[in-house]
């Protein structure tokens, strides 16, 4: 293939690959849209193609990493630009691993014929007192867990062997003052005593060991949200 060739590929890998990260999370293909950039830059100065696609692969590697860290750093802004995640300490834990695992994200039931949307909210209300949010996105699909075997009958009553789970994206809009997790609203009991703010990849570590696969789906999904 001649060099001419080779740059239209090359630009044309650079304009696909820049317009996939626009649906894509995390910068993962805008490294091999540089790397692709880089690449055309050569094939235009008629170098070789075997330095061509060493030279992209040289460049993405290097430019996925520089990127990675960035949006890792991005984890660590204010829970202003939504990046950061509330996550509450159970005041009840059915499954005692370490002091590290007993943490997770407001959740609760839905009652019949409650819209899961309207049921996500009253439930971060009664558990934290937040009503202060706005609505970025949702997973379309339920998301399941199972409890292992082990203390499937000290959960709920031992009716039921697992969850499926709505999950909706907020942002936070309030201030930290509007949160108060030991008098949560309607006379509730406290499902939490303690709450603070996390990165949103921090958050499979702190929940127990059987819900990180729904958890890391849950990043996966929202990381968009949290640039």
């Amino acid at each position: 293939m001649s060099n001419e060739a080779w740059l239209w590929f090359w630009i044309g890998a650079a304009v696909f690959l820049g317009i996939a990260e626009i649906f894509t999370a995390g910068f993962f293909m805008l490294p091999f849209a540089v790397g692709a950039v880089a690449a055309a830059v050569l094939a235009y100065a008629d170098v070789g193609e075997i330095i061509q696609l060493s030279v992209f692969l040289v460049v993405s590697v290097a430019a996925l990493i520089v990127l990675r860290r960035f949006v890792h750093l991005g984890d660590q802004a204010t829970p202003a630009v939504g990046s950061n995640r509330f996550v509450g300490q159970r005041a009840r834990v059915l499954e005692h691993i370490d002091p590290t695992h007993v943490w997770q994200m407001p959740q609760g039931g839905i009652d019949e014929n409650e819209d899961p949307y309207r049921a996500a909210l009253r439930e971060l209300y009664e558990e934290t007192n937040i009503r202060s949010v706005e609505k970025l996105g949702e997973i379309a699909e339920w998301l399941a867990y199972d409890i292992p075997r082990d203390i499937v009958g000290e959960a709920w009553g031992g009716k039921y062997r697992g969850q499926k789970q709505k999950w909706y994206a907020l942002r936070f809009t309030g201030s930290d003052s509007e949160i108060d997790v030991a008098n949560p609203a309607g006379g509730h009991d406290a499902e939490f005593i303690a709450w603070r703010w996390v990165g949103l990849r921090e958050l499979p570590d702190l929940v127990v060991p059987f819900k990180q696969k729904t958890y890391e789906r849950v990043i996966k999904e929202f990381a968009k949200f949290a640039r």
